[in-house]
């Protein structure tokens, strides 16, 4: 660059310039114009420096590495940074990343994002009566960029209440413009908007969560009838609806979660979801005793099912089933079954598993109580069990409830002469979770953890076997309860933790 003032060149060199190389002292007699000229000047020479300056800082900017990605690699490093964690939404981050933000960091940045439609794809509209008409502006703009990208769109709030309600319906009709490229909807969908989304088509809509609005009633909550044109549609969570009202294809479901149904309307889904691979349902109770005994139900695609029970449910649906793909279960008893029989009601797992052939690998259980038997006859009917999770809310009321020593001791492997390998209760299992009371002790579950772990000093069970009959290594416990730890168990932990088991012991006040 040339100086106007002293005709010095500071470019290809260093110079070190000071205020009176480049401009002359003030004259004691300049008139009003001549300062007048001399500002203008000044301020042309400000406008050329920072102009200089911005051409600099260019030139660094393209020099950095990252600049010089082809721009393929960048957009997908863009793609990359705007997704969002499994579970977790745009609206519910503290600082979500969005193209509007990448778009602000340089010109070539925003040029790449907007010309991108896959960065458009996830929409999260955060609802509120105040910016509306902002946020109406801003979704238009959002959808003609995304193009024909197919859309995940998310839509909540934190204020349930009928003004925002007021907002949604014009949110959902601009929506329903581009109805044609949902993929998936994760949204609060009060029924004063359910008759927007009747009578639309969704080509490509794969997944489905509808919330009702905090605080109503599921019986009396009708899910959106939006379905009847869904020919994509696997996935449906309509957990807080009315499951009578509920309309769906059925035989397309892959998974699916609803609560507070019948043990009658339980075993009609599974026989109308002729495709699910995973379910979900919360709160399945007994009306009334039934009259008759419904035909056993083979169930051959399910492997994943989650359920919560209450009371009478959860001896009677167990027998009702046969599921001989099903590879994980989470049950929950929410109160127990009353009656001659109510410590024995584990059994029905096992029975299951055995009437299904299945091959099941995960298995948490959560109740109040269960007595050792029960448990371990239950157990015995699972060889294949990968993980294992017990969960006991109540405090033992008998020696015979919970995580006594007769079921810790019949999980270890110190009885190496009279033990074999078929004998050996659970021998898949590489991970246990229990959380509740502890009837016989943290110090004898510990050393139970420990012989598991250390599986490989008692391979002499192994005699005359080939080696994949060994039983597997115990590698994760992870254990809850109210109890004191003695010093000698705190080192056999500590040593453990050293010899690189993922354990975890959290001794509780109270459950």
């Amino acid at each position: 660059m040339i100086c106007d003032a002293c005709g010095r060149s500071s470019f290809g060199e260093t110079v070190q310039v000071t205020w009176t190389d480049c401009i002359p002292p003030l004259a004691e007699c300049a008139t009003l114009n001549d300062l007048q000229a001399e500002m203008v000047f000044i301020e042309n020479m400000a406008r050329r420096l920072a102009e200089r300056r911005l051409q600099i800082h260019n030139r660094i900017n393209s020099l950095t590495p990252i600049a010089q990605l082809p721009q393929e690699i960048l957009t997908e490093v863009f793609r990359v940074a705007l997704q969002r964690p499994d579970g977790v939404s745009n609206y519910s981050a503290k600082k979500p990343v969005t193209p509007l933000f990448l778009g602000s960091i340089c010109k070539e940045w925003r040029q790449i994002a907007w010309s991108t439609p896959l960065l458009w794809n996830h929409v999260a509209i955060h609802v509120t009566n105040r910016t509306c008409a902002i946020q109406l502006q801003l979704l238009r703009d959002w959808l003609r960029r995304a193009k024909s990208s197919p859309l995940h769109i998310q839509i909540a709030s934190e204020n349930d209440g009928k003004t925002v309600h007021c907002s949604l319906p014009a949110i959902l009709e601009t929506l329903l413009e581009r109805s044609a490229y949902w993929f998936s909807l994760d949204a609060l969908l009060p029924q004063e908007c359910h008759h927007i989304l009747e009578k639309r088509h969704f080509p490509i809509l794969k997944t489905v969560l509808a919330r009702p609005p905090k605080g109503t009633i599921s019986a009396f909550n009708t899910p959106p009838n939006m379905f009847l044109s869904t020919p994509n549609l696997r996935d449906v969570d309509l957990w807080g609806h009315n499951f009578s009202s509920m309309f769906l294809p059925w035989d397309q479901l892959h998974k699916f979660r609803t609560q507070l149904v019948t043990l009658s309307e339980c075993l009609e889904v599974f026989r109308r979801s002729t495709n699910l691979k995973e379910c979900r349902l919360e709160s399945i109770y007994l009306p009334h005793l039934l009259s008759s005994k419904p035909a056993e139900l083979v169930y051959s695609e399910l492997e994943l099912l989650n359920l919560s029970l209450i009371k009478g449910a959860s001896t009677s649906l167990f027998n009702h089933l046969t599921l001989p793909n099903l590879q994980a279960l989470d049950v929950e008893f929410l109160g127990l079954p009353t009656g001659p029989s109510r410590p024995f009601y584990l059994s029905g797992i096992g029975s299951l598993v055995a009437r299904s052939g299945c091959s099941l690998q995960r298995l948490h259980i959560r109740t109040e109580e269960f007595h050792e038997n029960d448990l371990l006859e239950c157990l015995r009917c699972i060889p294949s069990l990968v993980h294992l999770g017990l969960s006991m809310r109540n405090e033992a009321t008998d020696a015979h409830m919970g995580l006594t020593e007769d079921v810790i001791d019949a999980l270890r492997l110190h009885q190496s002469k009279s033990k074999s390998i078929s004998s050996i209760l659970l021998p898949r299992l590489q991970s246990f979770l229990y959380r509740g009371p502890m009837m016989g002790g943290v110090g004898l579950l510990v050393q139970m953890v420990a012989e598991r772990w250390r599986m490989h000093c008692y391979s002499r069970l192994a005699s005359g076997c080939d080696a994949y009959r060994l039983p597997s290594r115990l590698k994760k416990a992870d254990i809850e309860t109210v109890s004191s730890l003695p010093n000698e168990v705190a080192e056999e932990i500590k040593q453990l933790l050293s010899e690189g088991m993922d354990l975890n012991i959290s001794l509780l006040r109270e459950l």
